[in-house]
């Protein structure tokens, strides 16, 4: 009778893991890393313009690639160890707005409206 309650007992206890795993552990594995800053809720890129979620990840993937070997090509081989994450961020905010500008939220508030000024102001150098 013993054996009978400790195999419950781990039963129980494979269970809790297997149910703490996929509620609490995997939704880290399958994010995204870009998907963790950007094209949130919360964020402008979501905020200021008149879309969905998917489409703002959408775009802001299709230039990811892009803008990381169109900054790595102008950085050229003599600069491999220079800080290419703020450059990028640049290159696709400004391919995103240039991509989406028909959409810009016109009454999206004060935030919205200095997020845009910056981007116009904004070069890709």
């Amino acid at each position: 009778m013993n054996t009978w309650i400790v195999r419950i007992g781990l039963l129980m206890a494979a269970l809790v893991s297997l149910f703490f795993i996929f509620v609490y552990v995997e939704p880290f594995i399958l994010e995204d890393p870009e998907d963790a800053q950007y094209c949130k809720s919360q964020s402008q890129e979501y905020l200021c313009y008149n879309n969905s979620i998917d489409i703002c990840k959408m775009v802001w993937r299709q230039y990811s690639a892009p803008c990381e070997a169109e900054l790595k090509a102008k950085r050229g081989q003599r600069r491999v160890t220079s800080l290419l994450g703020p450059g990028i961020k640049r290159c696709i905010q400004k391919k995103f707005d240039k991509t989406l500008r028909s959409s810009r939220k016109l009454s999206g508030g004060s935030s919205c409206q200095e997020y845009f000024s910056k981007l116009d102001a904004m070069s890709l150098e």
